[in-house]
């Protein structure tokens, strides 16, 4: 059988703007599995299951999470690790031009998930906003897509991925559950800034070069997918100022504004790049044709991509 994540590699597709556009605060809650391929465990509490439904709507990402080789026990067994994040990104539900806090990690545990929702302001969240939830957690924070029951990519490759990482980082490695991109396995996302990566090797060398990047705030561009919360035109224009600049620091390069022009689809970036203004124009890219894209549903379809149009930095004058 070729599997979505096979036929993903063997046409070099491009994973620069995969990135999820839409959300850039994080609630992770710890929770043993098993995790169903879509909805949520039925043993989580009520207030729970609907905090989990309301969270999307108001720009918040809700990842349940668990150790890499757990071993699965009831979700109300002992105190559960709790996380929330923001990313400091613009996300789609942030107006352009507003300053958002610096990425920031919080950390907790409790005794009893009924309690949570009480103590999550998501509309807080949704903003970016710290929420107060408990300490402040110096990062990386590495979550691994091990979503087995989601795509069957997910099981193979993302749960090796998480094992490899944690015999690097540690208790700074989690499983969790969909991230998004099944065909990109084993898919990983940096906290708190919300880097994703997907096509991870299965080496120690290649989990060494991730977790050293994401501890020094630095992007590994062969594998970025993306930083979560900007559009995807917007994640692939970064990604050629990056490339171009070698400009691999998280903080070097940041989106300024962006508009899209409705007829030719075509989308204008401008950057900071080291505070110099960069000028990117990207658009669409010609259709590749359909093929798998999820192994466990059989989806076939032709994912979406954008290309480079015209890069280059305004003359200065004198």
């Amino acid at each position: 059988m070729d599997f979505c994540s096979d036929i993903c590699q063997s046409l070099g597709e491009p994973m620069h703007d995969t990135a999820p556009s839409a959300a850039a605060g994080w609630l992770l809650v710890e929770h043993p599995g098993p995790w169903p391929a879509s909805g949520r465990p039925t043993d989580l509490p009520d207030g729970m299951i609907r905090l989990m439904a309301r969270a999307p709507k108001v720009g918040v990402r809700v990842q349940l999470i668990r150790r890499p080789g757990h071993v699965r026990r009831q979700a109300s067994s002992r105190d559960a690790h709790v996380f929330a994040a923001g990313s400091g990104t613009y996300g789609g539900f942030i107006p352009q031009g507003v300053e958002l806090p610096a990425p920031w990690l919080e950390h907790r545990t409790i005794g009893d998930l009924a309690h949570l929702p009480d103590l999550v302001d998501l509309e807080a969240l949704g903003r970016g906003e710290r929420i107060g939830l408990g300490a402040h957690v110096e990062g990386p924070l590495m979550l691994v897509c091990a979503h087995g029951t989601r795509d069957t990519c997910c099981a193979m490759y993302g749960r090796r991925a998480a094992k490899g990482l944690a015999r690097v980082a540690r208790d700074r490695v989690w499983e969790t559950t969909h991230i998004s991109g099944h065909r990109f396995a084993p898919n990983v996302v940096s906290l708190p800034e919300g880097v994703f990566y997907g096509g991870v090797a299965d080496s120690p060398t290649a989990y060494r070069d991730l977790v050293r990047a994401s501890t020094d705030g630095e992007i590994l561009l062969t594998h970025y997918r993306g930083r979560v919360g900007l559009p995807a035109p917007v994640q692939a224009a970064e990604w050629h100022v990056r490339t171009a600049g070698e400009a691999t620091s998280i903080d070097a390069v940041r989106a300024l504004r962006w508009s899209t022009d409705g007829s030719t689809e075509r989308t204008s970036v401008t950057f900071g790049l080291d505070g110099d203004p960069v000028n990117v124009v990207v658009q669409p890219a010609a259709p590749a044709g359909a093929r798998l894209t999820s192994c466990t549903k059989a989806e076939l379809s032709d994912p979406k991509h954008y290309e480079l149009v015209s890069m280059g930095l305004p003359v200065s004058a004198g």
